[in-house]
């Protein structure tokens, strides 16, 4: 038998129980977590490698940060200068070419929502995730939650597509002014 509000109830009773009643679910519709945090702990786990990897493959001045970087429109890096031409006229010139969204680089809204170079900027952003996530992941359920994350994520990206600068990278770290990239006439 086991303790029950009402007295005592059987092992089968209880069991039949728990087939029978709906399973609780949050404000929102989602299903309630017996572990809360998952969702949170893989985002910032995803948010630290990618990180780890700009900072080993040289931080600021890493390939990786012209690759996951959102940059509205591409442009050639040759030597310390930067070109608005074409990918052909920079491959010509043997320049290395930096993709832009508005040339094919599909993947750069995404990737920027993960990629940081400084130490304030992950912190501070890895501790508002935590912070949050332990309380909107509960109330929302773990599916909702990581899609409101990436929701988010996009619509950062699509704002800072619209208002940035055309050849100015954006992943939240202090990127190089405005005035010092060519402009496409």
């Amino acid at each position: 038998m086991r303790d029950a509000s009402v007295g005592f109830q059987c092992p089968t009773c209880v069991a039949e129980g728990r087939r029978t009643t709906r399973q609780a679910r949050t404000a929102y519709g989602g299903v309630r977590a017996t572990r809360t945090g998952v969702v949170s702990l893989g985002l910032i786990a995803v948010n630290v490698a990618v990180w780890v990897l700009i900072l080993a493959s040289g931080g600021n001045s890493s390939r990786l940060v012209d690759i996951l970087a959102l940059r509205p429109k591409g442009l050639c890096e040759l030597g310390r200068s930067a070109f608005a031409v074409s990918q052909a006229q920079c491959s010509a010139s043997h320049g290395t070419w930096l993709p832009g969204v508005s040339d094919g680089a599909w993947w750069q809204p995404v990737t920027s929502m993960f990629a940081h170079v400084e130490v304030l900027h992950i912190g501070f952003n890895m501790l508002m995730l935590w912070v949050l996530g332990q309380q909107l992941e509960p109330v929302l359920g773990r599916v909702r939650y990581l899609g409101l994350y990436l929701l988010s994520g996009l619509v950062g990206s699509a704002a800072v597509y619209l208002f940035t600068p055309e050849f100015v990278p954006s992943l939240g770290r202090p990127g190089p002014s405005s005035d010092s990239w060519p402009r496409c006439s």
